[in-house]
């Protein structure tokens, strides 16, 4: 167990380092991919080990029925009462009557009861099946492939920064290769660079949809009870421990795991045989735990989180690329006069190669500086351009 959780801490082990995209996509594709699997590992193990039991009736209490009946349960789901499910102040298990036999409520009273030709009064209630244990970590680990997709998108669009990161790697970059690939409307003509700024606003809103889609869908696939867990788990959490934790007494309150997914459950199962000399036909109905759910909880917990954060870094990566957009050519200091000059004449994607070669590589930037001016602009002010290149120094260091 040990070797696992050293194991889950190298995998959570996030070690920054000059990567392609920004920080805000860095969260969603490296951050939650990694959540995103060690929650179906977690939840996979549970559902590859854990053992189900149920109580069976002491009449029934065979060994036959005691191996096959957890078994059978697994397989065709337990249920809670959806008449039960928001009721509060009562004895007893989440969604289920103190008695197995009572499957329905009185229209009077609305009290539980046994739903019969002999009480007329009593209206049956409805079964809610709860079957996620058997499909869960598969679908958690689709999710971490949601939100690795908008990388590729990434990758494939900004293949040319992947391209430019390279040349400036030399240690004599060729200047001239440089401005005549990247920089020239005929090699590389608006139209494109426009497609490649409108694809990258695509890349963020598609991290946003992912962090969205993943909502929905859990929300979905839960009851609709996913939307508010980590809230009503924090409210939950603020209650003294006896009244947090008591159920065999009156029970004033909700836990918001039991409403997620309940830990313990009613399973009908249909026994059925038949030898030479007898036949057996026996419907039983018994009260079975569900273990797996309690660590299901805790996973989800954790996701709600994850999630709710992920959208908000995605919508601040969304905002932050609108305002490089926007506000590019303002941000220069009083020297960079040069500097203003040539980023009046760039298209949005080119803008971003001189930002990103300045990032990169400021003496690099500095001599892009001078060759676009000159071309631009003709002979200049050697005092123009050295001062922007030596403001662009400053910034860096």
């Amino acid at each position: 167990m040990s070797g696992v959780t050293g194991d889950i801490k190298k995998l959570f082990n996030f070690k920054y380092k000059t990567r392609n995209d920004s920080i805000t996509d860095q969260y969603n594709r490296v951050y939650m991919v990694k959540a995103m699997m060690v929650a179906a590992f977690l939840t996979g193990m549970k559902w590859y080990k854990d053992i189900t039991t149920c109580v069976i009736p002491g009449k029934m209490d065979s060994s036959t029925l005691q191996k096959y009946g957890p078994e059978a349960c697994w397989i065709n789901g337990f249920y809670v009462y959806k008449e039960l499910r928001d009721r509060q102040n009562y004895m007893g298990y989440y969604g289920l009557p103190d008695e197995a036999a009572q499957n329905g409520t009185d229209i009077f009273t609305g009290l539980p009861c046994v739903a019969d030709h002999t009480n007329p009064n009593c209206q049956p209630m409805t079964k809610m099946f709860f079957l996620q244990y058997q499909w869960f970590p598969f679908y958690v680990a689709a999710l971490g492939f949601l939100y690795y997709l908008p990388y590729i998108l990434f990758r494939y669009v900004n293949n040319d920064l992947i391209t430019l990161k390279e040349s400036i790697k030399s240690q004599k970059p060729n200047i001239d290769d440089i401005v005549n690939n990247y920089f020239s409307n005929v090699v590389n003509t608006p139209n494109q660079q426009n497609m490649r700024v409108l694809a990258n606003i695509l890349v963020k809103f598609s991290y946003l949809m992912a962090n969205v889609l993943t909502f929905v869908f859990t929300n979905s696939l839960l009851n609709g009870e996913f939307n508010s867990f980590g809230s009503e788990w924090m409210n939950w959490s603020k209650k003294t421990n006896e009244e947090a934790h008591n159920y065999i007494g009156m029970r004033h309150l909700i836990k918001p795991g039991e409403k997620l997914l309940p830990t313990f459950a009613f399973c009908d199962i249909l026994e059925r045989g038949q030898d030479i000399k007898h036949q057996l036909v026996n419907e039983v109905t018994s009260l079975c735990e569900l273990s797996q759910h309690v660590l299901y909880h805790y996973v989800l917990l954790a996701l709600w989180f994850l999630i709710i954060i992920g959208i908000l870094v995605s919508i601040v990566g969304m905002i932050e690329l609108f305002i490089s957009y926007l506000l590019r050519k303002s941000m220069f200091g009083k020297e960079e006069v040069a500097a203003q000059r040539v980023f009046g004449t760039l298209t949005s994607r080119q803008g971003e190669y001189l930002d990103f070669i300045k990032k990169k590589n400021v003496p690099i930037y500095g001599e892009l500086i001078r060759k676009l001016y000159a071309d631009k602009f003709g002979s200049s002010s050697s005092s123009e351009v050295d001062g922007s290149s030596k403001e662009a120094e400053n910034t860096a260091f």
